[in-house]
């Protein structure tokens, strides 16, 4: 868009208004998340590019996306390529453009080590969990499931994940910690605040309202 607008190059937005007009313009079940396909709609709104004035085509396309092709009840009747439409032909608009298929949902157990060392807690740069890589968590497990676990202290999910929490406080010092584990020791206040992890947020609510005894069965929070 920007190439086209700023620039005037003779390149194609395809957004997905665009991947919408197409694929039902040319009747084609296009699968718009795989390389292949997507390789093939680029081209497409590349050489309507190439025939007029690329910012006015790439414009015209998202708006009558935006307008006229909407994903629910489009206004086929007033739409300019109405007569072309394989879609509309074929009666297919509503079948079109193919819908991404979710990725299965995978049941997660992360068993948390929640080390602290006073008003200090200990976290490690992600490399063990699937969810938020390279972030800031606990150390802890990571064990997949078949099926939804009875006992746990905190459920969340990211993406296809379904995350069940269960937290094991410890405490350590923080010097012999952060030498044999490579932590970073964050301040109990401060957590919220230096890591935006809703999922953290929780787990710090949950060790807050949990005493050290860990005798008491865990509350399960939303």
């Amino acid at each position: 868009a920007v190439s086209s607008l700023a620039f005037g190059e003779k390149v194609g937005v395809l957004d997905g208004n665009v991947i919408r007009i197409l694929s039902r313009v040319f009747g084609q079940k296009w699968q718009w998340w795989q390389t292949k396909d997507r390789q093939i709609l680029q081209e497409t709104a590349d050489s309507l590019a190439q025939s007029q004035d690329s910012s006015s085509v790439n414009q015209g396309m998202m708006e009558l996306g935006a307008t006229i092709c909407t994903p629910q009840s489009p206004s086929c009747f007033l739409c300019p390529w109405n007569r072309q439409c394989q879609a509309l032909r074929q009666g297919t608009i509503d079948s079109l453009p193919l819908k991404k298929p979710k990725a299965p949902t995978e049941i997660l157990l992360w068993t948390i080590d929640w080390i602290q060392n006073k008003q200090k807690v200990a976290f490690v740069v992600n490399h063990y969990a699937p969810f938020l890589k390279k972030g800031w968590l606990p150390p802890g497990t990571i064990q997949h499931l078949n099926k939804r676990p009875e006992k746990f202290d905190v459920k969340h999910a990211i993406t296809k994940y379904e995350i069940y929490a269960r937290i094991r406080k410890t405490s350590a010092t923080a010097k012999g910690f952060s030498k044999q584990e490579q932590a970073k020791w964050f301040d109990v206040s401060k957590i919220t605040e230096e890591i935006p992890y809703s999922l953290i947020h929780k787990v710090l609510r949950r060790t807050l309202e949990t005493p050290n005894d860990s005798s008491k069965p865990p509350k399960h929070l939303p």
